[in-house]
């Protein structure tokens, strides 16, 4: 019986497919999530920067994966939010840029809000 390094290196060796990630970092070659992309595991990435990950890199720009960039305010209050039962939340970020276009938007306390509604997986 050996001991496991990690639940990254686990789900690696189980060899489930589709999975969608989402991390403040792509990690690196090899490593963690680096190893669910050599086995071609990960399908989708929701992250505030994706690093110097070549493969993931190579994977995006041929279509074998979905990016979505998150604002990294924006990513923890998704998390946050989605681990309370927070169904939506509005935020400054992303106001004035493209991240707004076809955002419900509000004012609050005299500053323009987007509102952000969770997905199943935030």
């Amino acid at each position: 019986m050996r001991s496991s390094p990690g639940p990254l290196e686990d789900c690696g060796e189980s060899g489930v497919k589709d999975l969608c990630i989402v991390s403040n970092n792509l990690a690196i070659d090899g490593v963690g999530q680096g190893l669910l992309l050599e086995n071609e595991q990960i399908s989708k990435v929701k992250a505030s920067y994706i690093g110097e990950n070549q493969l993931f890199m190579r994977r995006y720009l041929a279509g074998e994966i979905d990016l979505e960039f998150v604002p990294q305010g924006t990513l923890a209050e998704r998390m946050r939010a989605g681990g309370a039962g927070i169904a939506a939340f509005f935020t400054r970020t992303g106001v004035g840029t493209i991240l707004a276009e076809g955002s419900r938007r509000r004012n609050s306390m005299g500053k323009p809000m987007l509102w952000r509604k969770l997905s199943r997986l935030i």
